[in-house]
């Protein structure tokens, strides 16, 4: 997918993409989206004397798949104005992403088979610690839930990925349980061409085979800079841990704390 961003973006992805590309081939499972240009359009419009600029990212897809999905989600861990409802009872597009307190006001929980919940945390922690080594922030959870029909469904769509795949999602999981998992290279990386947690139409399937969850950790962008530092410390004096913003380690530290309490 194509997605304009800010020139401050833009800056902080020049800045940041060679660590970028060194975590994602020591941890080829990484939930971080997959960035696969960065480009900028400079062009002088027809009468004016100054020039224009755009720039724009070409990335991944959490929601690339042809399945229907009921509901999305943006998470961060935190609470202050994490609300996309007015009310508790208010019917929105299923496109429009919820957030936070939505998630937790619905009581979900994202129920997933041990291993596979397992491997994603574990995942999860060695890109918090990239997010946190290069001072990002702002990041997201993207969750996406489509509803099967029955549990046959779930187990049908199981059985057909692994019987047509080179890696079945167990030897994924075992990829990043691994004591050794970002430590060496992975031989017969063609094998694990797809992340784990995307590999049945883009998601994967629930413990109870009746859902889908679509996951993926969406705006890395945001550079914890000199703007933000002002606004922590002074939006903290008001509102406390509560609001989004916080610097590197405290913010990936709430992103994990709350993380854990959605698996299930």
């Amino acid at each position: 997918m194509l997605k304009t961003i800010h020139y401050t973006e833009y800056k902080r992805m020049k800045t940041i993409i060679k660590q970028y590309y060194e975590h994602i081939v020591r941890y080829p499972q990484t939930m971080i989206t997959r960035f696969y240009g960065l480009h900028k359009i400079k062009y002088k419009p027809e009468g004016s004397l100054n020039f224009q600029r755009y720039y724009f990212v070409i990335m991944g897809n959490v929601f690339n798949t042809t399945m229907n999905i009921k509901v999305r989600y943006d998470l961060k861990g935190s609470k202050l104005g994490r609300a996309t409802r007015k009310s508790p009872d208010e019917q929105l597009d299923p496109e429009i992403a919820l957030k936070d307190l939505d998630f937790d006001a619905d009581k979900r929980k994202i129920d997933l088979e041990d291993n596979i919940k397992q491997a994603l945390l574990r995942q999860m922690r060695f890109d918090l610690e990239f997010f946190k080594q290069c001072e990002v922030i702002d990041y997201s959870m993207l969750v996406g839930v489509c509803d099967l029909p029955n549990a046959e469904e779930g187990q049908r769509l199981l059985d057909e990925y692994n019987q047509k795949t080179d890696a079945s999602i167990e030897e994924k999981t075992a990829q990043i349980l691994h004591k050794d998992y970002g430590n060496l290279l992975h031989d017969n990386c063609d094998r694990f061409d797809t992340q784990f947690y995307d590999s049945i139409e883009g998601g994967i399937v629930s413990r109870d085979r009746k859902k889908v969850y679509f996951l993926g950790i969406i705006d890395i962008l945001t550079h914890y800079s000199g703007h933000k530092v002002f606004e922590y410390f002074s939006k903290s004096l008001i509102y406390g841990k509560s609001m989004s913003v916080a610097p590197p380690d405290k913010y990936g530290d709430r992103f994990d704390e709350y993380m854990r309490t959605i698996f299930e």
